[in-house]
């Protein structure tokens, strides 16, 4: 039986990206999906209130996230380079304010391809004008893992090793 993962930006026509979807566990569900869905419905994730301003319309970062990610889908690149951060093990997180969601990507023949942050500027950028030179140019499709707030600091490691289990399991469902 074949997987269908949640899509959160569809392929569009024109476009070099073949989408932007959401990894299934092995029990089937998608924690991304979730997160994004509670934050679009107006609802706050648990846990997030206390870090983010209640001003805020949790349906402000939905958007937010949204916008992120179909440009850097659209472009393999990131809108800001404090949009997104490396991990570790070709995991990356895209931000709003104080929620983050990990995400990995796939080539177009749907094998996992681990990148992380370009170190020599020099290999990437031999011109020196490439504000981006730091980031790798993101495969064709990008699958979110799963979301949580960062209440400040690096990532906490059980969200590290949470996305990593997502992702395999993710793999190992196809």
């Amino acid at each position: 039986m074949t997987k269908v993962r949640q899509v959160v930006i569809p392929r569009r026509p024109g476009y070099r990206h073949d989408g932007v979807e959401c990894a299934i566990r092995m029990d089937g569900s998608t924690p991304a999906f979730e997160f994004l869905m509670k934050l679009r419905s107006e609802a706050w994730p648990d846990g997030v209130v206390q870090l983010v301003n209640p001003n805020l319309a949790p349906k402000r970062h939905y958007y937010v996230f949204i916008s992120r990610l179909r440009h850097l889908a659209e472009t393999g690149l990131p809108a800001d380079p404090k949009a997104i951060n490396a991990l570790l093990d070709g995991l990356w997180e895209v931000k709003a304010v104080k929620l983050r969601i990990p995400f990995f990507d796939l080539d177009e023949k749907g094998n996992l391809v681990k990148k992380g942050k370009n170190k020599d500027r020099h290999l990437v950028d031999p011109e020196g004008n490439n504000t981006y030179w730091e980031y790798p140019k993101f495969e064709k499709k990008l699958i979110l893992t799963h979301g949580f707030p960062k209440p400040g600091g690096k990532t906490p490691p059980p969200e590290i090793e949470l996305a990593k289990l997502i992702r395999d399991e993710d793999l190992q469902n196809d």
